[in-house]
């Protein structure tokens, strides 16, 4: 089973409180259409509010943007079909 992020949905194991350390870090990639890498950090610590997500776009071609940052709830990335 895997997510629109091309990662098995249980790799988000380690985001939630009653399975991590007091920090962690997931580090995900997936490519684009054209095959450029896309990658994506997601953050929780005592000192973030909910998850922090950071998306890395400077190897794609076509970007919009060079790099994103968002803060989301474990809810908020289901819906968005993490």
């Amino acid at each position: 089973m895997t997510s629109l992020t091309g990662t098995d949905p249980r790799d988000f194991d380690c985001l939630t409180p009653s399975n991590r350390p007091q920090t962690a870090e997931l580090v995900t990639m997936r490519r684009t259409v054209e095959g450029d890498p896309v990658v994506t950090y997601y953050r929780v610590g005592p000192e973030i509010d909910g998850i922090e997500v950071f998306t890395d776009n400077t190897l794609d071609r076509y970007r919009s943007e060079d790099w994103t940052h968002h803060r989301r709830t474990m809810d908020e990335l289901v819906e968005l079909g993490i």
